[in-house]
């Protein structure tokens, strides 16, 4: 990280004493991104810091690769997929994300989830029209008598 950047730094001593830290000083701007900061001081209330730090950025980093992928296969295929997912998985902008400390790899696996669950509530919703849509037209224009 460049010299300067104490955010990291900061979040990183929020998880490893996240209750007490905020006992003490109260709450301020880092304490209140709860949506990153509790995954990373429950995990490392069960492990040691190193492997904590690691299960929660292997976490955070699939998680968002996987969500993009179910995303994408549900709109427009497995292809598609496939390759999105790959320049995403290989892009220097989201590994740094999900490396530096910070809580923008935790904020992207969120969003790209939300997408995820967006897509399928969109294909669900499409698929039960299109059903109604068939059921209407056929009860409008009956089919004769099937051939045989």
């Amino acid at each position: 990280m460049p010299a300067g950047w104490v955010d990291p730094g900061i979040y990183f001593g929020l998880s490893m004493d996240y209750f007490d830290i905020v006992k003490a000083y109260g709450w301020d701007y880092h304490s209140l991104r709860v949506s990153f900061v509790l995954p990373n001081a429950l995990a490392n209330t069960l492990m040691p810091p190193i492997p904590a730090r690691l299960i929660i950025v292997f976490g955070f980093y699939l998680l968002g690769l996987f969500a993009l992928y179910d995303g994408i296969r549900i709109l427009w295929g497995r292809m598609p997929a496939v390759v999105t997912t790959s320049f995403l998985a290989y892009s220097p902008v989201y590994l740094l994300a999900n490396t530096a400390g910070y809580v923008d790899g935790a904020y992207l696996a969120y969003v790209l989830s939300f997408f995820c669950r967006a897509c399928a509530l969109e294909c669900k919703s499409s698929n039960v029209l299109a059903g109604r849509r068939r059921h209407l037209r056929n009860a409008r224009y009956p089919r004769p008598y099937a051939r045989r």
